[in-house]
C-alpha cells in the first residue's frame, strides 16, 4: 500500500514497500515481462497512461495500493520493447502490469545503500516522476511563438532558415507537427492507433471552409510524414536503447528512446478495419506532444552542432530572451518593462530585464538561461556533474545580477545613474528547461560553487512554464507575491507551482494571450469537433 508520508518543499513524498519487502534488479523485471505478448502489452499501458494523461486532478493513479504513473509506465514499456515481441503466447493483464510495477520499487537508488549524494536522489527523482507530470496547456502557443512569430527578428535567429530545416530534417512544418501532435495525443483510441480521416468528408460536403495549411496537415500523405518522425520498429527501438551503456546502480533512470520514438510499428500483423491502414501503439500518449514541443529544441541543437560552436542555441538565447519580455509587457500593466542595455567601455551587458516600480523605487531583476541543468546531471544526479552544470547556467545568471548590483553600489557608471535610487527587491533566473529543487538544493549547491555569491544572498529560480503562468494570474501583483513566497524558508524553498498549489489552491492558474493564440491556432480543429 502506498501513502503520502511527507511533503518535501511542496512536493508530496510517498513511499511503497514492494511485496515481501523484496529487492529486484533490472534484469529480474526484464525476465519476467519477457514471456508476453508484446503489441497487446503495450496497448494495455496506453490506455492507462491516457487516462492519467487527461485528468486534471491527478498525475498518480493507485490500484490495490499499488501506486502507477506516467513515469514507471514508460519504464516497464521501456523494459516490455527491450525483451518481448508480438509473438509470445502469454496474453498481459492488470495484474502482471502491478506485479511488474511492484518489482520497479524494489529496485534500489544509489541514495539507500550509501546514504550519500541526498540532493542527486532528488533530481534524478524529478526526471522520473515529475517530467511526466508537467503542464502541456501553453507549450503549443509557446512553440508558435518561438519558432514562428520572434524567429528571425533578432541578429543572429535571421542567420536561420528554421522553416527550410524543418523540411530537410522532417518533410514537415511547424503548423502541421503542432496540429498532428496534439491530435495524436490527445485523440481517445480504444485500440490501436491510426491514421486519422478528419477533414475528408468536410472537403466533399464544403460545408466548412478549411484553410489549405489545416487541409494539408491532415492529408494522409503528411501523417504518414508525421509518423514516420516520431515512430520506431521494435528492432530500431533495441537498437536505440543498447547504445547507452550505464552502471548498473542508475539502470532505473537510463534515456527512454520512448521519448524520441513514443510510437511504435508492431511487427505482428494485426488485423485493422477494412480500409484503415496500419495500425500504430501508443504507450505514454503525452510523449507524442512533447517530441514536438520539447524536443524540436534538442533536436534543432544537435543538427547545428559544429565542434563548440552552435549557432542554433546563439539564436534560440536571443530568441527566447524576446519570448520572456513579450510575456511580461502582455502580462504586467501597473509597472515599466525594460529590456537589457549595455554600459561602460567596453560595453558590459546588463541584466536581461527589469519589472521597475518606478513610484516606489523598487525593481525585480531578471536573467534569463536556457537550461538550469544540462541533461546528463539531470538524469543520474552526480554531484560533480550537477556542480559542474550549474556553474554555466544558474550560476552565471546570478553572478552577472550581482555584478550588476554592485556596479550600482559603486557609481562608477553614469549609465547606472537612474537606478541608484532603485531597490532591488527581487532577483530571478528564467530557464527553458526545467529541473525540480530550484530554489533549495540547486540554489544551495550554487552558492557551495561560487564563492562570489555570499552565502545570504537571495534569488529565485523559475521555469518559462511556471512564469507564463503566474504573471498571466497574478500580474500586477508580481511584487506582493514573491514578497510573500520569501516570507518563510519553508515556502521561499519550493518551486512555483508547488507553492501556487498550497497558497492559492482554488485559483485558476491560466494565461489569456497564450490562451488566445491557442484558440486561434485550433480555431478549424475545434469547429470540426463541434460538428460532429
Amino acid at each position: 500500500m502506498y501513502e503520502v508520508d511527507a511533503q518535501l518543499v511542496g512536493k508530496n513524498i510517498f513511499t511503497y514497500r514492494p511485496k515481501g519487502n523484496k529487492s529486484y534488479s533490472e534484469q529480474d523485471i526484464a525476465q519476467y515481462l519477457k514471456k508476453f505478448e508484446l503489441c497487446s502489452a503495450l496497448k494495455l499501458i496506453g490506455e492507462i497512461s491516457y487516462q492519467i494523461f487527461i485528468s486534471s486532478k491527478q498525475s498518480i493513479i493507485s490500484i490495490k495500493g499499488i501506486p502507477i504513473f506516467n513515469g514507471v509506465l514508460a519504464y516497464i514499456a521501456m523494459l516490455l520493447i527491450e525483451n518481448s515481441n508480438d509473438y509470445r503466447s502469454e496474453n498481459f493483464t492488470m495484474n502482471n502490469l502491478l506485479q511488474a510495477i511492484d518489482m520497479y520499487f524494489g529496485l534500489k537508488d544509489p541514495f539507500e545503500d550509501t546514504g550519500e549524494n541526498r540532493e542527486g536522489c532528488l533530481i534524478r527523482f524529478g526526471s522520473t516522476q515529475f517530467n511526466y507530470e508537467r503542464e502541456l496547456r501553453h507549450t503549443i502557443p509557446r512553440a508558435l511563438i518561438l519558432y514562428r512569430d520572434l524567429w528571425g527578428q533578432t541578429n543572429n535567429s535571421k542567420k536561420i532558415n528554421l522553416n527550410k530545416t524543418l523540411q530537410e530534417l522532417y518533410q514537415l512544418n511547424l503548423e502541421e507537427m503542432l496540429l498532428l501532435s496534439f491530435t495524436f495525443s490527445y485523440k481517445p483510441e480504444k485500440d490501436f492507433l491510426r491514421l486519422l480521416n478528419i477533414v475528408e468528408n468536410e472537403k466533399q460536403s464544403n460545408e466548412n471552409q478549411l484553410s489549405e495549411t489545416f487541409i494539408n496537415a491532415f492529408s494522409n500523405k503528411t501523417q504518414k510524414k508525421f509518423i514516420n518522425f516520431i515512430a520506431s520498429t521494435y528492432k530500431n527501438f533495441r537498437e536505440k536503447s543498447k547504445k547507452e551503456e550505464v552502471n548498473p546502480e542508475y539502470s532505473k533512470f537510463r534515456f527512454n528512446p520512448l521519448i524520441n520514438y513514443p510510437v511504435l510499428i508492431p511487427d505482428k500483423n494485426i488485423k485493422p478495419t477494412s480500409g484503415l491502414g496500419q495500425v500504430y501503439i501508443r504507450p505514454i500518449p503525452r510523449l507524442i506532444i512533447e517530441r514536438v514541443v520539447r524536443g524540436l529544441y534538442y533536436d534543432l541543437s544537435n543538427y547545428f552542432q559544429d565542434g563548440k560552436k552552435n549557432p542554433f542555441k546563439t539564436a534560440f538565447g536571443e530568441v527566447f530572451e524576446e519570448y520572456v519580455g513579450l510575456i511580461l509587457n502582455k502580462s504586467i500593466n501597473k509597472y515599466k518593462i525594460k529590456k537589457e542595455f549595455q554600459y561602460g567601455k567596453p560595453d558590459i551587458d546588463s541584466p536581461d530585464w527589469f519589472i521597475l516600480d518606478l513610484e516606489n523605487n523598487k525593481a525585480i531583476v531578471i536573467e534569463v538561461k536556457q537550461s538550469s541543468l544540462y541533461l546528463s546531471a539531470k538524469t543520474y544526479g552526480e554531484i560533480e556533474d550537477i556542480q559542474k552544470s550549474i556553474k554555466q547556467t544558474i550560476g552565471k545568471g546570478i553572478e552577472q545580477i550581482y555584478q550588476f548590483e554592485q556596479n550600482i553600489k559603486n557609481r562608477k557608471y553614469e549609465e547606472l545613474k537612474e537606478f541608484y535610487d532603485i531597490e532591488t527587491v527581487d532577483k530571478m533566473i528564467v530557464t527553458y528547461d526545467k529541473s525540480y529543487f530550484n530554489n533549495s538544493v540547486l540554489r544551495d549547491q550554487v552558492k557551495e560553487v561560487n564563492e562570489k555569491i555570499p552565502n545570504d544572498y537571495h534569488w529565485h529560480t523559475i521555469s518559462i512554464e511556471e512564469l507564463e503562468y503566474i504573471v498571466g494570474t497574478l500580474g500586477d501583483s508580481i511584487f506582493d507575491f514573491l514578497r510573500e513566497k520569501k516570507k518563510e524558508k519553508f515556502t521561499d524553498e519550493m518551486d512555483f507551482m508547488d507553492y501556487c498549489a498550497r497558497k492559492y489552491p482554488e485559483l485558476k492558474i491560466n494565461n489569456s494571450y497564450l490562451n488566445e493564440i491557442s484558440d486561434k491556432f485550433f480555431q478549424e480543429l475545434k469547429m470540426l469537433e463541434k460538428g460532429k
